[in-house]
């Protein structure tokens, strides 16, 4: 098994949709925080259903404060069992 590190990258949120999970990227980005949108792309290839909803993803250093600030969002997706 593998020993996490700060510069892990984890998922913090999931989104119903990829302008949510962009919305929610900006956000992150704004407060200095690198932040990257997974699985957006694979919503077109199946005709707007979209089988794996798009994620945000952070640094694991960065996780904390990153859910605190998803969290004004009343629809951020975050909950307690996300990756950590």
């Amino acid at each position: 098994m593998t020993e996490s590190t700060p510069e892990d990258i984890v998922r913090v949120a999931t989104a119903r949709n990829p302008q949510e999970a962009y919305l929610w990227r900006d956000a992150l980005l704004d407060a200095g925080i690198a932040a990257r949108v997974v699985g957006d792309i694979l919503e077109g290839g199946f005709g707007g259903l979209n089988p794996t909803a798009p994620e945000v993803w952070v640094h694991r250093r960065d996780l904390e404060k990153a859910r605190k600030i998803l969290s004004a969002h009343p629809t951020s997706g975050i909950s307690e069992d996300e990756s950590t």
